[in-house]
């Protein structure tokens, strides 16, 4: 391919056989500066991320139906299952009460964290992931979404989070 082709359209980097095609020297050097900064700030506790999530038919039935329970306020449950490496295998959803006031928010209590760690224990699973639903709404993360997720990944990486959208356009 000759270097405009290798660079797009509007001359970003694209991939080739695997490698990134950097444009030029100087962005090769912010690149190696920002890596090094990058690996700098990474907790050495963190061995892998998840590369591929398996979620049952069942699961993703009661995500869904427990969703469309309401579309005045956002829901919110747990997902229990395995992980297999970088791999999670997600078979249960446990729905949970609300417990915040505000419609547009979800909360877990510590008291019902625990008992359904106790549940997904006594069925051979774990907490893998957790899922809410955004009605009326987008499906992207807002800002709360990403800070939560944040907070359940310095547990572990593989932590899956889930996003119904629903009621499109009522």
């Amino acid at each position: 391919l000759s270097a405009a082709a290798e660079r797009g359209a509007e001359g970003e980097s694209v991939r080739r056989s695997g490698h990134l095609s950097l444009p030029d020297a100087h962005t090769r050097l912010q690149r190696t500066r920002a890596e090094r900064i990058v690996a700098r700030r990474q907790p050495t506790h963190r061995t892998m991320s998840l590369a591929h999530c398996t979620l049952a038919k069942e699961c993703a039935f009661c995500v869904v139906a427990h969703a469309l329970s309401t579309e005045k306020q956002e829901v919110m449950g747990l997902l229990f299952g395995r992980w297999d490496g970088p791999q999670a295998f997600i078979e249960e959803a446990h729905p949970l009460a609300r417990t915040d006031r505000r419609a547009d928010r979800v909360e877990v209590k510590p008291e019902q964290l625990a008992k359904a760690a106790s549940i997904a224990e006594s069925r051979g699973l774990r907490i893998v992931g957790w899922y809410h639903s955004h009605p009326h709404i987008t499906a992207a993360p807002s800002h709360v979404d990403v800070r939560t997720q944040r907070a359940y990944q310095v547990l572990d990486d593989r932590f899956v989070g889930i996003i119904a959208a629903c009621f499109p356009g009522v």
